[in-house]
């Protein structure tokens, strides 16, 4: 595996020889990083033709020209509920009837739990008491929406500003008794209840925005909650493959990848002195990959070299790194 980048263009390109691939037969049941680099440290002290690579790939905010691009940016608008039910079943968050409570509301406006009464069916009455049921949760829904619709609808009798928020009095804001500025107009009373009932009530739209990763794989199976990652490869020239497992502050998995495989490449160099020529690379403002440095040993990032992946011993697992630590051009 080489990384080059053409010294004229700047173009990098990325040579991967072999087929990628997730698991070695030999690194079976071995989740501990000295457990890895030991298995790895005999198989090449057998004769086994097997080479290490790091690559750091960080991440630069995209340029402003490419936002509308969709090259660059994949936009995907979705459609929202209105604000004021958004709200009310954000409260009703665990304080929806249930059990008796359900049961006894039900009852109260008799809504009966059966369909029919001439063809008996189980399976059709289960669903229809969901049906019910669901009903009785919109209600809640609506009866919430109501109260908060009508709370808001009390500030139109305020000044609001351009949010349709209550104005405080200029000249005496500690005025405990009416500390807002009270409204005379009619009209604009009536005025202002319509724009809060608009806002309140009208469709949102949220615009998801998407990043194009157009690197070769398997760089460009990106995280975009991490703005690094960190790609572990073991090169295994007699099988024709290359172990692949990358690492990033995404999720709780790829955190304790990396942490497992940066211990394991930070102890084959310790401990068994084979370095892993490492790749410090940078995803650009334009969506291009610039090489950043080439390091002939081991380096990486200092986040999440533990945590998610557990330490027996913090102090000494933690010291394998001494040195080998470098940082983002962020």
């Amino acid at each position: 595996m080489r990384i080059t980048e053409d010294e004229i263009t700047k173009e990098v390109k990325i040579d991967i020889p072999y087929e990628l691939v997730y698991h070695l037969d030999y690194l079976n049941k071995k989740d501990h990083h000295k457990e890895i680099a030991n298995v790895l440290a005999a198989e090449i002290a057998k004769g086994r033709k097997l080479k290490t690579h790091m690559v750091i790939i960080e991440d630069a905010s995209l340029a402003d020209e490419h936002w509308d691009d969709p090259q660059y940016m994949h936009k995907t608008n979705q459609l929202l509920i209105c604000e004021a039910m958004g709200e009310a079943r954000s409260e009703l968050t665990n304080k929806y009837y249930r059990g008796a409570e359900l049961t006894k509301f039900m009852e109260k406006h008799n809504l009966l739990t059966w369909r029919y009464n001439y063809q008996p069916e189980e399976e059709d009455e289960r669903q229809f008491k969901f049906e019910i049921e669901d009903a009785v949760f919109e209600y809640q829904i609506m009866a919430q929406m109501v109260k908060n619709i009508m709370a808001t609808l009390e500030n139109a009798k305020y000044k609001l500003d351009e949010y349709g928020y209550p104005v405080e009095h200029e000249d005496d804001p500690d005025d405990l008794e009416e500390i807002y500025s009270l409204e005379t107009d009619p009209a604009v009373i009536e005025k202002q209840k319509e724009i809060l009932l608009e806002r309140l009530l009208s469709p949102r739209m949220h615009t998801r925005h998407e990043r194009v990763y157009s690197m070769p794989e398997p760089f460009s199976h990106w995280d975009e909650r991490s703005f690094w990652h960190q790609f572990f490869f073991v090169e295994d020239e007699d099988e024709k493959t290359i172990l692949c497992h990358r690492g990033n502050g995404g999720s709780s998995g790829a955190r304790e990848d990396n942490g497992r495989w940066a211990h394991t490449f930070a102890y084959l160099s310790k401990v068994h002195g084979i370095e892993t020529p490492t790749y410090h690379l940078q995803y650009d403002s334009h969506n291009k990959l610039n090489l950043i440095k080439k390091y002939d040993e081991f380096k990486s990032f200092q986040y999440d070299l533990s945590g998610n992946y557990p330490l027996e011993n913090f102090r000494e697992d933690r010291s394998l790194f001494d040195d080998k630590i470098i940082y983002s051009i962020r």
